[in-house]
């Protein structure tokens, strides 16, 4: 740019092109750092015009007047240009470029697949990315409800799919096959995380004695006794 004054300021003021190329653009280096000296700064606050700033970090740039460059130089503003990151999900987020290293929060994409449990038989659509990803990660244990009969008494109950397993041990000993359980018998033990059977049956004593609608569990226990 040019302008009109003392002999001495038009000298440094070509001085300046040091900073300043023929395109009247500014390199903004990564330290910030440009040291001018005060005949300098005053040949800059006489210039009306603007200046194209370049960051050197981003590649960025922005528009300065001439009569703050000094300033700006010193302490340029934060660049707030978008930029789209990546997530290892596939998608990515706008931010403002000087928050372009920060932490992500989690992805709040809509989610359009599937999660199947371990078990293979369920399985569940979170509504978000971030969601799928947590449930991909922590692979919990499946949450569905199935119906099993329990190994000892063949009665059906509901379990947690993750306990089916469990229900339907056999452990040694003898089954029942009716709806009596007799006092005396040696039956298998209930599988220890199976859940008490409440299906109510006929409890038949040593002395030929029957109990009507006993829980099938406390039926079992009355037997050991």
């Amino acid at each position: 740019h040019t302008l009109r004054g003392p002999c001495c300021l038009a000298l440094k003021s070509r001085q300046l092109n040091r900073i300043v190329d023929e395109r009247s653009c500014v390199k903004l280096s990564s330290n910030n750092k440009h040291t001018l000296s005060s005949l300098e700064k005053k040949v800059l606050r006489l210039c009306p015009e603007s200046v194209t700033v370049q960051r050197e970090v981003c590649g960025h740039s922005f528009r300065a007047h001439c009569k703050n460059l000094a300033s700006t130089l010193s302490k340029p503003p934060l660049c707030k240009d978008e930029v789209s990151i990546p997530r290892t999900c596939g998608h990515s987020s706008v931010l403002p470029c000087y928050r372009r290293d920060e932490e992500l929060s989690p992805c709040s994409e809509p989610n359009d697949r599937h999660h199947i449990y371990p078990c293979g038989r369920h399985m569940t659509k979170p509504k978000t990315c971030a969601e799928l990803c947590r449930l991909t990660l922590s692979t919990p244990s499946c949450p569905g409800i199935v119906e099993c009969q329990l190994s000892r008494c063949l009665h059906t109950v509901s379990v947690s799919c993750q306990l089916e397993k469990h229900a339907i041990q056999i452990l040694p000993g003898e089954r029942l096959t009716s709806s009596v359980v007799y006092s005396g018998i040696e039956y298998a033990d209930a599988p220890p995380e199976a859940p008490e059977c409440r299906e109510l049956v006929i409890y038949s004593r040593d002395c030929g004695h029957t109990m009507h609608n006993v829980p099938c569990a406390l039926a079992f226990k009355y037997a050991a006794e």
